[in-house]
């Protein structure tokens, strides 16, 4: 006489071990918290360090060396 074959393998029925990751792991587990303050404070870091260097009147510098490599790529310059 042969046994069914989910007899004595644990966690084949329905509500027989399966639920053991779920006990054990929290709710959110899986969620991705948002914490939006980090962003904020280096988009602000960013637009100060670009003041900064408007001010300091390095805008044409970075202009004039953004030209440069993009003529070297295209091979005109």
């Amino acid at each position: 006489m042969s046994r069914p074959k989910s007899a004595g393998r644990r966690g084949s029925v329905p509500g027989q071990g399966s639920n053991v990751q779920a006990a054990i792991r929290p709710k959110d587990a899986g969620r991705q918290v948002s914490r939006p303050w980090p962003g904020i404070g280096l988009a602000a870091l960013g637009a100060l360090f670009m003041a900064f260097g408007i001010y300091r009147g390095e805008m044409p510098i970075v202009l004039q060396k953004a030209i440069n490599i993009c003529m070297e790529c295209i091979g005109i310059g």
